[in-house]
């Protein structure tokens, strides 16, 4: 009979462990499913990814001359996550630089796979377009 009770504590204490290694994978599983999630919401893109597929274009540059306005129509083709986008309007004597973003005046931000139309006061010689400190593309203006 002695016997019998010794093996049950053996048999408890390997229970015990047991479940203590079945609490920690799990606790192991459950936090590397919530860092993908955190991680998947949030794609950056590194600059050079981003030239090689640039996630915002420069589909059409003009200067409309009856409404003396340059007329910018941009194309967001990827879904990287992206804040706030520039537009560096330059000509012969300076550069002016327009923010598209939440907190900007200067336009609305795309959304993903949308094209839209931007129109800015003055006629430029080119426009580029960066993101992040990372230009993307720059185009000569022409005449509408």
């Amino acid at each position: 009979m002695k016997k019998t009770i010794n093996s049950k504590k053996g048999v408890s204490e390997i229970i015990t462990s047991v479940l203590l290694i079945l609490v920690v994978i799990s606790a192991v599983i459950v936090l590397s499913v919530y860092i993908n999630k955190q991680v998947s919401l949030s794609p950056q893109l590194s600059c050079a990814e981003a030239k090689l597929n640039p996630p915002v274009t420069i589909e059409k540059a003009c200067f409309n001359s009856s409404s003396k306005d340059t007329e910018i129509t941009l194309n967001r083709v990827l879904s990287s996550e992206i804040k706030k986008i520039n537009l560096i309007m330059q000509n012969s004597s300076n550069s002016s630089t327009y923010a598209i973003g939440e907190n900007c005046n200067s336009g609305i931000m795309l959304a993903q796979g949308e094209t839209r139309e931007y129109f800015i006061s003055g006629n430029f010689q080119s426009v580029s377009v960066s993101i992040s400190n990372c230009m993307l593309e720059s185009v000569k203006i022409e005449n509408c």
